[in-house]
């Protein structure tokens, strides 16, 4: 719902600002062409002199009534600024004196063009004079000033009916979404349970019959796929209480200490995969979270690192303290990978070579816990391969 209200508003910011952005524009375009047009000819517009024969805005794009309409004045000064004449025979609302302090303020300030108050001016100069011209735009800027409060009011006036529309039926919208959702995490967790009990039945009748028969390729190939489809309804279950966030158990505890203990029987297991573990772990590193899903997010990383990193090579866990952030990487040799970020990495059963994934037990669901539990952290992470054939999971907290 905040998404949608945002995108509305700025949808609207922008829409009520390029329609006020192009009328101003269009105002001082119109005042400078009417500016020019006095600069080239003395301060009036054509035709309006006593025996002035030219024709009233020959060439220009004005109506035959702007020369009637325009409110002006003129003030012509020498080179040292002192006052020549005054024209206000075309203005009404500017005496003679006030039109000369006007124009010698601005020649103190060595001003050419722009707005004084409600007028535009501009300068023209000559070998000896310099004339100040001044219009009067009062009109157009009280309309575009009233345009804008006006369009500003009725934008507000339409985020918010957007807003109440919003939150008036984007229950109604969303509740089979959302439904859906829940049936689908419901469906995994009933499923998850009720497969616990006939492998573990499997599993004792697998142990029966090697207790009465002996052990055999067949009992062997039992208990495998027992312990795998074990260790896939644990993941599910860890996947489903991570994301509904009513599974935490909140305490403050020594982060150091967990990640220590979490990674210490991965030196055994990479070692024996002719892999090494490598860690440095910044001491005295406190956080408050649940510290079990914490043990376990730092096993699926070190889990997936020993498992795909590339024969020989080097697992790196490092953990440190960024005031109140708490960043802990984990980053091996790994093939196959674009330099950049890799957030399918993340999705659920998605794994970059089956034949691979097959051959070292992977699901592809380990990543998708790893960020289920930080999501109900409230943290960040992030999986980033770079040109050297090293891909970097960086868990933010």
């Amino acid at each position: 719902m905040v998404s949608a209200m945002s995108a509305v508003a700025l949808v609207l910011i922008v829409i009520i600002g390029a329609i006020n952005a192009i009328n101003y524009y269009k105002i001082n375009q119109n005042a400078d062409r009417r500016l020019e047009l006095l600069a080239r000819n003395d301060g009036v517009f054509p035709g309006l002199q006593q025996h002035d024969d030219r024709p009233p805005m020959h060439g220009e794009d004005f109506s035959p009534e702007a020369p009637f309409e325009t409110r002006y004045f003129s003030v012509t000064l020498n080179q040292k600024g002192g006052v020549l004449s005054v024209d206000t025979g075309r203005i009404a609302a500017v005496d003679t004196v006030s039109a000369k302090e006007m124009a010698e303020e601005l020649f103190a300030a060595g001003k050419t063009s722009g707005f004084y108050g409600d007028y535009k001016y501009c300068a023209r100069s000559d070998d000896d004079k310099i004339m100040y011209l001044f219009l009067d735009c009062a009109r157009d800027l009280e309309t575009f000033r009233s345009f804008l409060r006006s369009s500003v009011w009725i934008s507000l006036a339409a985020l918010v009916l957007v807003c109440l529309l919003i939150f008036l039926f984007s229950g109604a919208v969303l509740a089979p979404v959302v439904r859906s959702y829940e049936k689908q995490k419901r469906f995994i967790t009933d499923a998850s349970h009720e497969l616990k009990t006939p492998l573990t039945v499997i599993e004792t009748n697998a142990e029966v019959i090697e207790m009465t028969a002996g052990e055999s390729e067949w009992t062997k190939s039992i208990r495998a796929q027992v312990s795998r489809l074990t260790s896939l309804v644990e993941k599910l279950v860890t996947l489903c209480r991570m994301e509904e966030e009513n599974g935490m158990r909140e305490s403050e505890f020594s982060l150091s200490e967990a990640v220590r203990d979490a990674a210490e029987p991965f030196g055994a297991v990479a070692e024996g995969a002719g892999k090494q573990l490598k860690t440095k772990i910044e001491d005295g590193v406190l956080f408050r979270g649940d510290q079990q899903a914490i043990r376990r997010m730092v096993d699926l990383l070190l889990d997936n690192a020993v498992k795909y990193a590339s024969d020989a090579g080097t697992v790196t866990l490092s953990l440190k303290s960024a005031g109140k952030r708490r960043i802990l990487t984990v980053s091996n040799p790994a093939e196959g990978f674009a330099p950049g970020e890799h957030k399918e990495l993340f999705e659920r059963f998605w794994r970059p070579d089956d034949s691979r994934s097959t051959k070292t037990g992977g699901f592809g669901i380990g990543l998708s816990t790893v960020q289920a539990i930080v999501n109900a952290h409230r943290g960040k992470v992030t999986a980033r391969a770079d040109t050297n054939g090293m891909i970097c999971f960086t868990v933010t907290l």
